[in-house]
């Protein structure tokens, strides 16, 4: 999970996008790569809910829910559940970034979308982002890039803008992520609650791996 989620909240936090611009429902599938590692991440989203899911051994899934601030992380074998603020999975959270974003005319078509490019620069890192504002916004959490917008993202995406594809290079292991699959559908709300039947685990204090 630690894998994935710093890079994509860089990209899918772009502020607080309006709401009346519809927020995307359904099924987003992406690969992401960090050096010699790939692992396929789904997600499953619904306004201000969702389910991300790693199908690596053993199966990962997470709930999210933007307006409680709670994550659950479901352990399906033993059917159990922990449940904690959600802000815990992003190091760091409130923090703005202190690079700069630089919006370019470049367009191209991504699974029948139009995507622009933009790129992010911060010291010795570099990162191109397509994005599309075809599919209204997909905002997990008050990530990276919470609190004020830069101006930037804010012309080029008023109504907010989903990425379909993130490149890091520079410092550490050059990362990617692509999406793979895009499914615009209605989402049951059962499928993103715990499961009856479960559990929930208290840690007592203890932290889950890769958390800080």
């Amino acid at each position: 999970m630690k894998l994935l989620i710093k890079p994509i909240l860089l990209a899918l936090t772009l502020g607080t996008a309006s709401l009346s611009a519809g927020l995307f429902e359904g099924t987003l599938t992406y690969e992401v790569k960090s050096g010699n590692d790939v692992q396929e991440v789904s997600f499953l989203v619904k306004g201000n809910r969702m389910a991300i899911e790693t199908p690596a051994n053993p199966r990962g899934l997470v709930l999210l829910n933007r307006e409680t601030m709670k994550a659950q992380v479901l352990m399906p074998q033993q059917k159990m559940y922990i449940e904690v603020p959600a802000d815990k999975f992003v190091k760091n959270a409130k923090q703005k970034e202190s690079g700069q974003f630089e919006v370019t005319d470049e367009t191209r078509e991504i699974l029948g979308y139009t995507a622009k490019k933009v790129i992010y620069t911060d010291g010795g890192e570099t990162s191109e982002l397509w994005i599309t504002d075809e599919l209204g916004s997909f905002q997990p959490l008050e990530g990276p890039l919470s609190g004020e917008t830069p101006a930037e993202l804010l012309n080029a995406f008023p109504n907010g803008g989903m990425p379909l594809v993130i490149r890091t290079s520079g410092k550490g292991r050059p990362t990617e992520i692509v999406v793979t699959a895009i499914k615009a559908e209605n989402v049951a709300d059962s499928d993103l609650e715990v499961p009856s039947g479960y559990r929930p685990l208290n840690l007592k204090g203890m932290a889950l791996p890769g958390m800080p």
